[in-house]
């Protein structure tokens, strides 16, 4: 194998791909990240056995091959390069790199020992807006449940019905759901669950690119395709993810339909108060909000016995009277975080009933929230 290939090129494909590259001491391979070029094209994969990504540029080939090398000392000495091309040659059981003034000879690993990337059938296909998809992934995440004894709340929600897109995610604490318009509808509605680490590189990888992306899959495995970049520096990307075994619980049903008690502050004001009420809370980062309807204010209080003690108010427009509540102020702080608009609103209908929180200039994104039980 012989390739010139773009500096910047390079390093971006490696980095990407790196994210599915894992240590193991039991399959050392999954360490490595595989370079592979045949006709005008090169290609790097890494796979933990769960996500497999590929990412193909155009380079100039002098002779086709594979080599399988450490995804980590690649991604390094890729952002140590000088010049605007590098030259990849396997020269027996090394991979040599030059730029315009280095020269590193890699060892190999066997590449007949790295996993073959699964390729599903298409079952299903769609497109979204790359930015829109990034977004409403990054809006729900920190809503995915981190323990193992409930598989089927640890990864992402996907649901496409006609033209639209759901995404949600619940920890049974808190629950957060987007929806995204589709320009094309869909020919078969589908349910899956995403794993979380899938939606991390996913959203890391897609950034904030509006280029479409194609959602395809059968029951088992999912697939994202797209074009990253401008030519002549464009990526073509491909991130293959297994899927979660399971049914994800009908949440919609936790969802308040009406409020006793509404809500509408100015988001920034408020999510600045809520995060320095969180310094002074206790270990359960209980904050207290009270409705003062007369006074058109929302307090806002937290106390530790430890640290101190947190009292503050903010403007607020308040419908249906008195109310005190009490949340989690890191899980509030995340709910006006991912909202949009200047405004939140939030709907109360008992102190220890669930709180939905929206913003008023996005009505696709909902965010629903348990209260702490106070003794």
């Amino acid at each position: 194998m012989k390739i010139e290939v773009l500096r910047e090129k390079l390093n971006q494909a490696v980095s990407i791909v790196s994210r599915a590259a894992i240590k193991s001491a039991s399959l050392p391979i999954l360490e490595g990240v595989m370079v592979k070029a045949d006709d005008n094209t090169v290609q790097f994969s890494a796979t933990d056995l769960e996500v497999g990504i590929r990412v193909s540029a155009l380079a100039k080939i002098s002779k086709s091959g594979q080599a399988v090398v450490p995804a980590r000392i690649l991604s390094a000495l890729g952002k140590l390069m000088s010049g605007d091309k590098v030259s990849l040659e396997l020269i027996k059981n090394s991979l040599v790199i030059k730029d315009d003034d280095n020269e590193t000879s890699l060892q190999t690993l066997v590449s007949e020992d790295f996993p073959v990337i699964p390729q599903p059938n298409d079952d299903f296909s769609v497109e979204i807006n790359g930015s829109e998809l990034s977004k409403g992934l990054a809006q729900v995440i920190d809503c995915v449940s981190t323990s193992q004894s409930r598989p089927e709340i640890s990864g992402v929600y996907l649901k496409i019905s006609g033209d639209q897109l759901t995404i949600a995610a619940t920890d049974s604490y808190r629950l957060a759901q987007k929806n995204i318009s589709l320009s094309v509808k869909a020919k078969k509605d589908r349910e899956m669950i995403l794993p979380a680490k899938a939606v991390n590189h996913l959203i890391g990888i897609i950034g904030e690119t509006n280029n479409l992306i194609k959602v395809s899959g059968d029951d088992n495995q999912i697939r994202f395709e797209f074009t990253l970049g401008e030519a002549p520096l464009s990526l073509e990307i491909e991130m293959v993810s297994r899927l979660i075994e399971g049914t994800y619980p009908r949440y919609q049903e936790v969802i308040p339909q009406k409020s006793s008690v509404k809500i509408r502050v100015d988001r920034h004001e408020f999510m600045g108060k809520i995060k320095a009420a969180s310094l002074l809370s206790d270990q359960t980062y209980e904050v207290r909000l009270s409705t003062q309807s007369e006074e058109g204010r929302l307090k806002i209080e937290a106390r530790s016995s430890r640290v101190g003690e947190f009292k503050s108010s903010l403007v607020a427009e308040i419908e249906g009277g008195e109310t005190e509540v009490s949340f989690n102020g890191r899980f509030l702080s995340d709910a006006l975080l991912n909202l949009s608009g200047s405004d939140a609103q939030i709907g109360l209908t008992d102190s220890d009933k669930a709180a939905l929180i929206k913003s008023g200039d996005d009505q696709s994104y909902l965010y629903v929230l348990m209260p702490i039980r106070s003794n």
